[in-house]
């Protein structure tokens, strides 16, 4: 079993490439790492982007499950197949952390 990394979930190793004497060096993933998510943009997103990002979060967790993660299914991923997402999530990043694209200022 996998250990659990305090405040940032479940994680597990990704083969990194291949080093010239055959030995794979590895890198921790978490669901985190490849979650993409503002919720204040979520509001302004219509039903086919809003199932396109359902969509694409999905085949991330089942991408990492598949690699013999020990994942539980992340809060994003039960509150979006419930279509409970109206609140911001508490990992969503301040505006500060953003990029100035990002952020409105770019």
């Amino acid at each position: 079993m996998h250990p659990k990394v305090p405040d940032s979930g479940v994680w597990c190793w990704i083969p990194a490439c291949p080093s010239p004497r055959s030995i794979i060096p590895t890198l921790p993933v978490t669901f985190e790492d490849v979650m993409v998510f503002l919720s204040r943009e979520w509001a302004s997103l219509d039903e086919r982007q809003k199932e396109m990002y359902r969509s694409v979060m999905e085949g991330n967790y089942e991408m990492l499950v598949s690699l013999y993660c020990a994942l539980s299914k992340p809060e994003l991923l039960l509150q979006l197949e419930r279509e409970e997402l109206s609140t911001p999530l508490e990992s969503e990043p301040e505006a500060a952390e953003m990029s100035p694209e990002l952020a409105g200022g770019g």
